[in-house]
């Protein structure tokens, strides 16, 4: 067996009713490996030979209809936040782009302000808006999406 990591394995217990040895179902209890791949030994080191003896989780193969069933209820959650969010956007106006031209009187005081809005999970996408959509956003008005930031 080559050379193996300690950040590629765990040294744990189990007081029995977790494991079972894979040769013969057995059942085990005492000092166990977990390796990074998933992978169970037997002992509390890695042998050099690599003739360990395996041990395999009791629960590591759940019936089909409990795996149906989680994916059923996972699958409901989903499609509930998804209406939730479709709800919300359908009900939202969309922000649109507006860039505010400087008037005479912000040449002749040599700035003017800008209104921006960041995209949550989309950093790079930043738009520029006028102050009424801007305020919306800043008091959590319903009218535009307001999980926007804006600086």
């Amino acid at each position: 067996m080559a050379y193996i990591p300690k950040t590629k394995y765990k040294t744990l217990y189990s007081a029995g009713g977790e494991f079972v040895y894979q040769k013969d179902n057995s059942k085990f209890k005492g000092t166990y490996i977990e390796m990074s791949n998933g992978k169970f030994l037997k002992g509390s080191f890695l042998n050099p030979k690599g003739n360990q003896e395996t041990i395999i989780p009791i629960s590591s193969t759940p019936s089909k209809s409990t795996k149906e069933t989680n994916n059923y209820k996972k699958k409901l959650i989903y499609d509930n936040l998804q209406s939730q969010i479709y709800k919300y956007h359908k009900n939202t106006k969309p922000l649109i782009p507006t860039k505010e031209i400087p008037t005479k009187k912000d040449y002749e005081k040599g700035k003017y302000k800008r209104y921006f809005s960041i995209r949550k999970n989309n950093i790079t996408g930043y738009k520029e808006i006028n102050k009424l959509i801007y305020d919306s956003l800043k008091n959590q008005d319903e009218k535009y999406d307001h999980h926007e930031l804006f600086h």
